[in-house]
């Protein structure tokens, strides 16, 4: 398995257990020195629907990342992989990168956010 099918295995996933909410946290994106610099919320693209970052999966991973103080991110990549939208979810994120980016590989984006 290369590096690439790992980054795009983890599927997102939320399960609603009225009032408790969980999420799968897709990444955490760290320095070199182990400390963390964001969390992602990775979803695939689905041609002719907008992500609703509304759901409680980006909720519950943008409200994580401001209590833990770190930048939260969704991540909409397309289906072949060669582009990667990055939307801010929290306040932090917001701070860093005001209003969606989008991005022609997965190495860009990941620079951006370093």
């Amino acid at each position: 398995m290369t590096e690439h099918d790992v980054s795009h295995k983890a599927e997102t996933t939320a399960v609603v257990f009225d009032p408790i909410h969980t999420a799968q946290i897709d990444f955490l994106l760290a320095d070199a020195n182990g400390d963390p610099r964001a969390l992602i919320e990775y979803d695939k693209d689905i041609p002719g629907e907008k992500p609703d970052y509304t759901l409680p999966s980006y909720n519950i991973v943008g409200e994580f990342g401001q209590r833990a103080g770190v930048p939260a991110f969704a991540v909409i990549y397309t289906p072949d992989y060669l582009w990667y939208t990055v939307t801010p979810l929290n306040p932090l994120a917001q701070a860093w990168c005001p209003t969606s980016q989008r991005f022609a590989e997965e190495a860009y984006y990941t620079q951006f956010l370093k």
